[in-house]
C-alpha cells in the first residue's frame, strides 16, 4: 500500500532533491566560468562537488547523447539492473521524502 504522501500528488521541492545534482543556474554558472580558461573541468567539479564526466556533459550535451545511446545498447543483456539495489534506493528515497512530508516541504503538484 503506498504511503500518504505518495498518492496525495505531493512533490518535492527541487532543494530538498537529492536525486538533482545541478541546478540550472549552476549549469549557466559552470559554463561561464569554464569559457574564462581560469578553471578546467577538474577545478569545477571539485567546486560543485560533482564528477569531472558530469561537467563534460554540462559543457558538451553531444556527450551526454552518445553516452545514453551506448547506455541503451547495454542494457538490453541486463547487466546495469540490480534489483536489491534498485529495492535499496527506492527504500531510502521514500524514506526521504517521508522525512519531507513530516516536515511540510512537500509541494502541492
Amino acid at each position: 500500500m503506498p504511503y500518504k504522501f505518495e498518492y496525495e500528488h505531493l512533490k518535492i521541492k527541487d532543494k530538498d532533491d537529492r536525486r538533482i545534482k545541478l541546478f540550472d543556474e549552476d549549469r549557466e554558472e559552470i559554463r561561464k566560468l569554464y569559457a574564462t580558461g581560469l578553471f578546467s573541468q577538474r577545478d569545477l567539479a571539485n567546486r560543485y562537488n560533482v564528477s569531472r564526466r558530469t561537467i563534460t556533459f554540462v559543457l558538451d550535451p553531444t556527450k551526454r547523447e552518445r553516452a545514453n545511446e551506448l547506455l541503451k545498447q547495454r542494457k538490453q543483456d541486463g547487466r546495469y539492473y540490480n534489483k536489491e539495489k534498485q529495492k535499496e534506493y527506492v527504500k531510502k528515497y521514500r524514506e526521504h521524502k517521508y522525512d519531507l512530508y513530516k516536515q511540510k516541504k512537500l509541494e502541492e503538484i
